[in-house]
């Protein structure tokens, strides 16, 4: 055998793999992928194709993620600090869903999730992460209305884009 040769190590203990905390976050990524591009399925052929592909990226990167824990290549993390800031990420979303959905634009409301996100973090400035949560909202919204010519939902006031 050629020394060169990685050998791929595996876990033989399966409770190792469940407790793992990249085994649920690669299992909700390709749950959640998978959905995704079921049911972008039922879109109209110009609306199918971005949320089939975004759907089968999360997919791949979830098999790919608990392969790595297979192979014992994966960091484990206690999850007790995920879960966390998975709660507070959950509910910012939630927020920034129901903004959106009773009309009050979508910069603003970007802006602040993607304000929330970041300091949530805990890594950046104010100043910082005001200037990032900008630019995040801006290319995304150029990048729905110019890039995918998408609409974005109307507002009850026009003023807030």
């Amino acid at each position: 055998m050629n020394q060169n040769a990685k050998a791929v190590v595996r876990h033989s203990d399966t409770k190792a793999i469940v407790r793992h905390s990249d085994t649920w976050v690669g299992l909700a990524l390709a749950s959640f992928g998978a959905i995704a591009s079921w049911k972008a399925t039922g879109f109209d052929v110009a609306s199918r194709s971005f949320p089939m592909i975004l759907g089968f990226l999360m997919v791949v990167f979830g098999v790919l993620l608990m392969r790595q824990v297979v192979i014992g290549k994966a960091k484990h993390v206690c999850f007790s600090i995920p879960i966390r800031v998975t709660m507070v990420t959950a509910i910012i979303a939630m927020i920034w869903i129901g903004v959106i959905t009773i009309g009050l634009g979508y910069l603003l409301p970007t802006f602040a999730m993607q304000l929330a996100f970041l300091l949530s973090c805990g890594v950046l400035s104010l100043g910082k992460a005001a200037t990032i949560a900008a630019l995040i909202a801006c290319v995304s919204y150029l990048g729905f209305i110019a890039g995918l010519g998408l609409r974005i939902p109307e507002s009850v006031a026009p003023w807030l884009i």
